[in-house]
């Protein structure tokens, strides 16, 4: 039944009880508080979020596929538009706005740029001290290094500043145009030096991670996607990149949020840098991280929503952790890298140690199922060369994060020299930067950067 038929069915006064439901219900969690190390792990780790689906049949009389349909239309009008809703019939009014524009953007969608497409602008985040300064003490809670691999204390506006203009000017050396996002509280300090394109934002003191800017959105269209953080200690950065988006003219037209899912309704977790898209023999496919805060089953749901169908979706079990985060792989684009093609061969750089590599998962759209894949099969049949390079020193967060400006060039975290000099013999365009303050919050210059596409 296509969604203007349930729409029309279902009347204001359940459209408004459903919302009200999402909205102020307590939402429950699916991991067992005794299994955690201690209380503050809780942050830390990924927890299912959900309504119990028979709150919506049941209370409302509603079928499945009714909540199925509307759940998520609802959630994204809510937060994509941030605005107060009084009752039934502006709920509606405004589902059906928000339907057409949908369509419109989903008739327009056809392919999606890839990892390494290239890059004509990229998007850059500046918090300030005002943010920083919360971490500063408290380091294991923001999941920060307490000193860089230079030995500098961390986090300053200071030293990110660095790093950023670090970023940029390595871009604009090379052509590619940069967009900076920094706090009102930062906006002077960086008028002083910065060239580009400045937008001024007010970014809440709690999110200092906000810099980490590829993780709230994935931009595989003009239009971004608007993601749904796994960390609650990062949920609302998502409403930070909707407002910088804006400002940039683009218009984030879907947002992924609730889905049915058996008996509940969960919460689709979606974090930018746990996604890489390819262009494969036979066509795309998309990869995404299972794991501590990794891609769940909503997450697949949600975006066979609004993928082609052609475009293949395959979730890659991470190695996780309990307590001590730096063992564990957080987000795909520290465990795998896209290089694209090299010398007439396509070519993707892994670290299998921290991935289920026999054991890549392929969604069935249609079942809602996955099967299970060996991952070097699924490289084959997409004409991917599979390679390890060494360790050596090399950082675990960087190692293989590279931002991939397209044509064989990518930017890299200087420090890892073996890694570096194995991707130079590869024949690959090494352009080498120092991020010693991005790496210290658990990130590289992938997760820094976010390219757009105005």
């Amino acid at each position: 039944m296509l969604i203007e038929e349930i729409l029309q069915k279902v009347d204001a006064k359940k459209l408004f009880s459903i919302y009200n439901i999402f909205l102020k219900t307590t939402i429950k969690h699916g991991v067992d508080d005794e299994i955690l190390i201690n209380k503050d792990m809780v942050t830390q780790l990924q927890k299912s979020e959900f309504i119990p689906l028979k709150l919506f049949t049941d209370q409302l009389e509603l079928e499945v596929y009714e909540v199925g349909e509307l759940i998520p239309l609802i959630h994204a009008v809510y937060s994509l538009y941030r605005e107060e809703i009084s009752d039934g019939d502006v709920l509606k009014e405004k589902l059906e706005e928000y339907i057409s524009m949908l369509k419109v953007w989903l008739n327009s969608v056809d392919k999606l740029y890839a990892e390494d497409s290239p890059k004509k602008a990229v998007l850059l985040v500046l918090p300030s001290d005002k943010q920083f300064s919360i971490v500063r003490g408290n380091w294991d809670y923001w999941l920060w290094k307490k000193k860089t691999y230079n030995g500098d204390l961390t986090p300053t506006f200071d030293g990110w500043f660095e790093d950023i203009m670090n970023v940029s000017d390595t871009l604009k050396a090379e052509g590619v145009e940069t967009y900076l996002a920094a706090d009102n509280e930062a906006v002077e300090r960086v008028e002083e030096v910065y060239s580009g394109t400045l937008i001024s934002i007010e970014i809440p003191s709690l999110l200092p991670k906000t810099g980490y800017v590829r993780d709230q959105s994935l931009t595989w269209f003009r239009e971004p996607i608007i993601g749904c953080m796994a960390l609650h200690l990062r949920r609302g950065e998502e409403d930070v990149l909707i407002e910088i988006f804006r400002k940039l003219g683009l218009n984030p037209v879907y947002k992924v949020g609730w889905e049915v899912i058996g008996d509940r309704v969960e919460m689709a977790y979606l974090e930018g840098g746990n996604f890489i898209v390819v262009d494969g023999d036979g066509g795309q496919a998309v990869f995404t991280g299972v794991g501590v805060r990794g891609s769940n089953q909503a997450t697949f749901k949600s975006l066979s929503r609004i993928l082609p169908r052609k475009v293949k979706i395959y979730g890659v079990p991470l190695s996780a952790y309990i307590r001590r985060w730096e063992y564990g792989a957080v987000h795909l684009d520290v465990v795998m890298m896209y290089l694209g093609e090299l010398n007439g061969v396509k070519t993707v750089f892994i670290d299998p140690s921290r991935m289920g590599l026999y054991s890549f998962l392929e969604y069935d759209r249609k079942r809602e199922a996955f099967k299970i894949r060996n991952g070097l099969e699924v490289f084959k049949e997409l004409g991917i060369k599979v390679d390890e390079p060494p360790h050596g020193d090399s950082s675990k967060i960087t190692m293989v994060n590279a931002l991939n400006l397209g044509h064989g060039k990518i930017l890299v975290d200087r420090y890892n020299r073996y890694v570096n000099r194995y991707l130079m013999e590869y024949g690959v365009d090494v352009i080498e930067i120092d991020i010693p303050h991005i790496e210290a919050g658990g990130g590289g210059i992938r997760c820094a950067s976010k390219e757009i596409w105005l």
